[in-house]
């Protein structure tokens, strides 16, 4: 909770977000804005039967975005 990524743009390892269309407790409007600052590569996966845990809630598509990812 201390953490605040507000300022930071740059990483380096690619960045994964995996956002539920459904999430009432992380604004998705919020992430994707600081999604657009980032300068590293990164990909964006929206899982439209998912609050904030996609990876319980679409666990096979989850797995496949991960995999995706880790294969690029």
């Amino acid at each position: 909770m201390d953490t605040d990524f507000t300022d930071t743009h740059h990483f380096e390892v690619p960045v994964t977000f995996c956002e539920g269309r459904q999430d009432h407790h992380v604004s998705s409007a919020v992430a994707r804005d600081w999604y657009e600052t980032i300068d590293s590569p990164k990909s964006w996966h929206w899982f439209d039967r998912s609050g904030h845990f996609p990876q319980w809630e679409e666990p096979d598509r989850f797995l496949g975005c991960v995999l995706q990812d880790l294969s690029q």
